[in-house]
């Protein structure tokens, strides 16, 4: 992963990190894209024939230090709400559960069988309904004119799997306050990364996940919060406070 400063890039550029604030599902893939168009440009520079070592490896950006706003920064879990769904938000605690690390099918990539289009476009799992993959129905190849409805796979991607459950620093809550937790999904190189007992600071998205429903019976709908950076925090001098380690 590549740590990406989001105080940094929004005094570069203002408009990329508003944007990575709002939309980081959306966006997220689009700047992953350009830090492996950016790898893959070093690699075929003269700079690279000097690092005879240098491999290619798939970039993913991994974004913290979120602006100290109310609507991104969180004091604890307890003030995470069901309008919180989307934005970007960063959050502090400590793991108190990991789950086995396990593989999940990231993606498929289809190819359009109209021989006008042959376009090949990548189709990601539904996390809202247990990570369940709906056959594309169109091909959005031409700008969308493409229309057509016979696809073929050709790629599957893989990648490792695991949730963590974080639990509010106790030490932060008032005097008969019950600590509460939250799921948190790490993938790639952030699964098996973290411990439990570890102090850590997690900047991701919540999503919904919406439990098996059933005739008559009322659905329910868990929170998690899909990670995209986890680091370790270590307790400062003040007492109940934090800062990041790097």
């Amino acid at each position: 992963g590549v740590p990406v400063d989001l105080c940094e890039l929004a005094r570069f550029d203002a408009g990329a990190a508003q944007g990575l604030l709002r939309w980081p599902e959306k966006l997220l893939p689009v700047f992953d894209e350009a830090l492996n168009d950016g790898v893959k440009a070093l690699l075929s520079s003269q700079t690279a024939s000097r690092h005879p070592d240098w491999r290619e490896r798939k970039a993913r950006a991994r974004l913290r230090h979120c602006p100290p706003l109310s609507a991104h920064r969180k004091p604890n879990v307890s003030a995470l709400r069901c309008g919180d769904v989307g934005p970007l938000v960063q959050i502090e605690g400590t793991v108190v559960r990991t789950g086995a690390v396990r593989v999940l099918e990231a993606q498929r990539w289809y190819r359009c069988l109209d021989q006008r289009c042959e376009h090949v476009f990548p189709v990601k799992p539904d996390a809202a309904q247990g990570n369940v993959f709906e056959a594309p129905k169109r091909c959005p190849g031409q700008d969308g004119s493409c229309g057509s409805r016979r696809f073929v796979e050709v790629e599957r991607e893989n990648a490792d799997y695991q949730e963590l459950r974080v639990q509010e620093h106790v030490e932060r809550l008032g005097v008969g306050a019950i600590p509460r937790s939250l799921t948190v999904v790490v993938t790639y190189d952030l699964a098996d990364a973290s411990t439990a007992g570890d102090a850590v600071a997690v900047t991701g998205y919540l999503e919904r996940r919406w439990q098996p429903h059933y005739k008559d019976v009322r659905v329910d709908v868990d929170l998690v919060l899909r990670a995209c950076d986890v680091r370790p925090v270590a307790a400062a001098h003040a007492p109940g406070a934090a800062r990041a380690t790097e």
